[in-house]
Protein backbone atom coordinates (compact mmCIF):
# COMPACT_ATOMS: atom_id res chain seq x y z
CA UNK A 1 0.00 0.00 0.00
CA UNK A 2 1.13 3.44 -1.08
CA UNK A 3 0.66 6.15 1.16
CA UNK A 4 1.75 9.84 1.72
CA UNK A 5 5.40 8.70 2.67
CA UNK A 6 6.70 6.68 -0.36
CA UNK A 7 9.17 4.30 -0.18
CA UNK A 8 9.62 4.80 -4.46
CA UNK A 9 9.46 8.90 -3.64
CA UNK A 10 6.01 8.85 -5.24
CA UNK A 11 4.44 12.44 -5.56
CA UNK A 12 0.74 13.45 -5.36
CA UNK A 13 0.79 16.53 -6.67
CA UNK A 14 -2.59 18.68 -7.21
CA UNK A 15 -4.27 21.41 -5.00
CA UNK A 16 -5.11 22.35 -1.40
CA UNK A 17 -7.86 24.34 0.13
CA UNK A 18 -7.54 25.29 3.39
CA UNK A 19 -10.57 26.00 5.52
CA UNK A 20 -10.32 26.09 9.47
CA UNK A 21 -8.51 22.70 10.62
CA UNK A 22 -9.08 20.85 7.58
CA UNK A 23 -7.22 20.82 4.81
CA UNK A 24 -9.11 19.29 1.30
CA UNK A 25 -6.77 18.33 -1.30
CA UNK A 26 -7.47 17.84 -5.34
CA UNK A 27 -5.18 15.08 -6.62
CA UNK A 28 -4.20 15.94 -10.20
CA UNK A 29 -4.23 12.27 -10.71
CA UNK A 30 -4.31 9.31 -8.35
CA UNK A 31 -5.79 10.05 -4.69
CA UNK A 32 -3.24 8.34 -2.02
CA UNK A 33 -4.34 5.15 -0.18
CA UNK A 34 -4.03 8.05 3.05
CA UNK A 35 -6.85 9.85 1.30
CA UNK A 36 -8.05 13.41 0.25
CA UNK A 37 -9.01 15.14 3.85
CA UNK A 38 -6.87 16.17 6.68
CA UNK A 39 -7.14 18.13 10.03
CA UNK A 40 -4.64 20.17 11.58
CA UNK A 41 -3.98 18.96 15.03
CA UNK A 42 -1.03 19.79 17.43
CA UNK A 43 1.59 20.64 14.66
CA UNK A 44 0.14 17.47 12.80
CA UNK A 45 -1.86 16.91 9.75
CA UNK A 46 -4.08 13.71 10.60
CA UNK A 47 -5.86 12.50 6.79
CA UNK A 48 -9.17 11.37 8.22
CA UNK A 49 -10.86 9.65 5.22
CA UNK A 50 -8.54 6.89 3.39
CA UNK A 51 -7.81 3.08 3.46
CA UNK A 52 -5.50 4.11 6.95
CA UNK A 53 -5.09 6.56 9.03
CA UNK A 54 -1.59 8.68 8.26
CA UNK A 55 -0.29 11.43 10.30
CA UNK A 56 2.71 14.14 9.56
CA UNK A 57 4.35 16.17 11.43
CA UNK A 58 4.47 19.70 10.36
CA UNK A 59 8.04 21.35 9.74
CA UNK A 60 7.43 24.47 8.86
CA UNK A 61 5.61 27.38 10.53
CA UNK A 62 4.64 29.70 7.16
CA UNK A 63 2.33 28.90 4.13
CA UNK A 64 3.64 31.20 1.20
CA UNK A 65 0.97 31.86 -1.43
CA UNK A 66 2.49 31.12 -4.92
CA UNK A 67 2.55 34.21 -7.34
CA UNK A 68 0.14 32.56 -9.22
CA UNK A 69 -2.59 32.26 -6.86
CA UNK A 70 -2.57 28.93 -6.23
Amino acid sequence: MTGIRSNDREVFSGKVRIQNDSLYFSYADSIPAAGDIAIIKNKTVIYTNGGYSERLKIGQNEIIKEKNGL
